[in-house]
């Protein structure tokens, strides 16, 4: 499941940066297409209207959801292509030792159940996880169901047949067997960190994008500067201009 969630979260990305891309790209055309002036007042000239783009603000919710989305993601919507890359790159780490460990866990866990097989004679059947927590610290099954009837707790008993049956070898090898559990299990729960950490980027990177995009909407705000471009088809050139607002 893990590994088809961070899948969606890539998909979603590229069709984001897709999207922001096409309409860069769909824009410029405006200055070389006149079918695009349709969509757009008639009487606008390509040039004001590139100036009225350039003057557009960020959408704060966008990029707030965004980077809530996938870390990086409104960063890039603003145009911060340095946090974009720090945020994205902690995102990948993150997962990478999640994902690492998820597979050094399995791999353990198939260890000490084999080492189990081996040298306690036990049924390859499914066991729940108390099976192989009470099998580690009892070198058999007689042992430890006359251990139940003590404490009175006869519904822990196990029925003494092939299927729960179990008789270790020898004491080393059992406590050598539950050392290599009480291993696994602490790397186990190592994972809510890497979560943890994985969530916080997250959160981390929304505020960040938040914060980008008031920054860069005040500046455009403040700025009196606009810059023009226009496009002479007959001359085939380009022109800028600058103009400045009091």
């Amino acid at each position: 499941m893990k590994k088809y969630f961070i899948l969606l979260i890539l998909i979603l990305s590229v069709n984001l940066f897709a999207q922001e891309n096409s309409l860069f790209e769909f824009r410029n055309k405006s200055l070389y297409q006149n079918k695009l002036l349709n969509q757009f007042n008639i009487n606008k000239t390509p040039e004001l209207q590139f100036e009225e783009q350039q003057r557009e603000t960020k959408s704060v919710g966008k990029a707030f959801f965004y980077s809530l989305l996938l870390p990086g993601l409104g960063e890039a919507y603003v145009g911060s292509k340095t946090y974009t890359k720090i945020f994205l790159s902690l995102e990948v780490i993150g997962w990478g030792f999640l994902l690492g460990n998820y597979q050094h866990v399995s791999w353990l866990e198939k260890d000490y159940k084999n080492f189990a097989y081996q040298h306690a004679n036990i049924n390859k059947d499914s066991k729940d996880g108390q099976y192989w927590i009470d099998i580690g610290k009892y070198d058999n099954i007689y042992d430890y169901n006359e251990q139940r009837r003590r404490d009175r707790d006869v519904n822990a008993i196990y029925d003494e047949n092939a299927i729960f049956y179990w008789r270790w070898d020898s004491n080393t090898n059992r406590l050598d067997y539950d050392g290599k559990r009480i291993h696994a299990k602490v790397l186990e729960n190592d994972d809510v960190y890497y979560i943890g950490a994985i969530v916080l980027n997250h959160i981390v990177s929304a505020i960040n994008a938040l914060r980008l995009a008031k920054a860069y909407n005040r500046n455009l705000k403040d700025s009196g500067w606009i810059m023009g471009v226009k496009f002479d088809k007959y001359k085939n050139s380009l022109s800028l201009s600058f103009n400045q607002s009091f």
